[in-house]
């Protein structure tokens, strides 16, 4: 989450930033997201998997209660790739990059033009879904 004022009861489970951020740029940006592509500027290099390729379902930042929350949904995620499209998203929020210099790094597959990674505090994995018959009945 994040959040427009600090809050010491939150410090470990929120991020706060300094200036509200474009939302609309942000969101602008992380549509370009949606879809299948290599994510190899947005992932930790030599991560120890044969291919970044992932579907994002849905990426987005929405309003919460204290602040903005970050919504991604994937067929999978590649090490690091998160807190990296997190950190850079924000770039686009504080007027650094634009969301089309976010989709062209992404098409890019070029790591080094990518932000720095958001931090971990606030970052939650709130839900897994597998589709039917990957894992066994809980009866069987």
């Amino acid at each position: 989450m994040l959040t427009p004022h600090p809050d010491p009861f939150r410090r470990d489970h929120a991020l706060h930033l300094d200036r509200t951020p474009d939302v609309v740029a942000m969101n602008e940006a992380a549509g370009y997201l949606v879809g299948q592509f290599d994510f190899t500027s947005f992932s930790k290099v030599k991560g120890g998997v044969d291919h970044y390729v992932c579907y994002l379902y849905e990426a987005g930042w929405h309003p919460a209660p204290g602040g903005l929350v970050f919504r991604i949904r994937a067929n999978r995620f590649v090490r690091g790739m998160v807190r990296l499209v997190v950190g850079t998203l924000l770039e686009v929020g504080r007027g650094k990059m634009t969301p089309r210099q976010f989709q062209e790094l992404l098409w890019s597959q070029r790591r080094v033009d990518a932000g720095g990674a958001a931090p971990a505090r606030g970052l939650f994995l709130s839900k897994v879904e597998y589709g039917p018959g990957v894992v066994p009945d809980a009866e069987s």
